[in-house]
């Protein structure tokens, strides 16, 4: 009921805030490794590698059951997303211009389309595209080998912006 999932347009997090309780779906979730740091004190530290949609609260409440005992997370650190890890963290006061990376090379989940510089200005300004083809739910939209956006199929090959990248 902690997550940022959305039942009605309204994310599940809001919805525990107001008391309220929806039964959710099941998912299956892959988690590649799991190490134990330490247990002292009925405090366990792990450090736990997983696939897109675990919830680690929920992983832990999990682990704890399988203890037999109850728990909860006291504190919760990404230290990696995907291909993107904490070499590349700053503080906000040290970021600059030279620090923002391409999203091009994070972006090899999704088929790549390559436009002409007259799609591109529209796909820059957001306009709804008639790709031609069907890529599936998203197509990651290029120009010059350069992600500028991530749009979402709306019907046949018809696709519309979904997040801007430039």
């Amino acid at each position: 009921m902690q997550s940022a999932i959305k039942i009605d347009g309204k994310p599940l997090y809001k919805l525990a805030h107001e008391g309220k309780e929806i039964e959710r779906k099941k998912r299956k979730i892959y988690v590649s490794s799991i190490r134990l740091l330490s247990f002292k004190d009925n405090v366990i530290d792990f450090s736990v590698t997983v696939s897109k949609g675990t919830y680690i609260r929920v992983l832990g409440e999990d682990i704890a059951k399988k203890l037999g005992s109850k728990g909860y997370l006291l504190s919760l650190r990404r230290v990696a997303n995907g291909r993107i890890g904490l070499q590349y963290a700053k503080k906000l006061e040290e970021i600059s211009e030279d620090d923002v990376l391409d999203p091009t090379p994070f972006l090899f989940g999704y088929p790549h389309v390559e436009l002409r510089e007259d799609e591109a200005l529209k796909a820059r300004n957001g306009v709804r595209l008639d790709l031609e083809k069907d890529y599936g739910e998203f197509a990651c939209l290029t120009r010059d080998g350069t992600a500028i956006a991530i749009y979402q199929k709306e019907a046949g090959t018809l696709y519309h912006s979904y997040r801007g990248l430039f």
